[in-house]
């Protein structure tokens, strides 16, 4: 078996446990996948309910994704979600760094603010649609892996990152 088809067969397994874990039949998501740099890597899943549903193209969501694996690729669900935050925050925030960041591309490719992929994982995937639709903090603006940013005031650290946020 090559490794190809050991990728795949992992990914169908993880999509079949998804699946059961969050009850939903394979006919409401219909996902395709292809494969970066031997990683397999959702390409769609159901574009036009995602958008409609949660407010953000396909394209959007991939480039969180693809954000989030580049930051805390390694980290939990929640270390996850917590990076979502932080972009959904900058989106919306009135704070004078972020007043011109009003979409997903303006906030993780401003300059020297993000990592960005060139895959994600279901997993990751995953985490960022939990995200938008019910976000885990809404103060988080900045995190470093290095300590707590010089900006805002700290929140919290979790597992080795430190969160800042404008208040408490």
């Amino acid at each position: 078996m090559t490794d190809k088809m050991k990728a795949y067969i992992a990914g169908a397994v993880i999509l079949i446990a998804a699946i059961v874990a969050e009850s939903i039949t394979a006919s409401a998501h219909s996902i395709m996948w292809e494969e970066a740099n031997g990683h397999p890597v959702i390409t769609s899943i159901h574009k036009e309910e995602v958008e409609e549903q949660l407010g953000f193209t396909d394209a959007e969501l991939e480039l969180i994704a693809r954000c989030v694996q580049a930051e805390y690729g390694h980290g939990t669900e929640r270390d996850k979600r917590l990076v979502v935050s932080v972009i959904l925050n900058r989106m919306e925030s009135s704070f004078r760094d972020f007043l011109n960041m009003n979409t997903v591309e303006e906030v993780v490719c401003a300059q020297n603010q993000f990592a960005i992929d060139d895959y994600y994982t279901l997993e990751t995937m995953n985490a960022v649609y939990k995200e938008v639709q019910e976000r885990t903090d809404y103060r988080v603006l900045w995190f470093s892996s290095s300590g707590y940013h010089p900006y805002g005031v700290p929140l919290f650290e979790e597992n080795g990152h430190f969160f800042n946020g404008l208040s408490e």
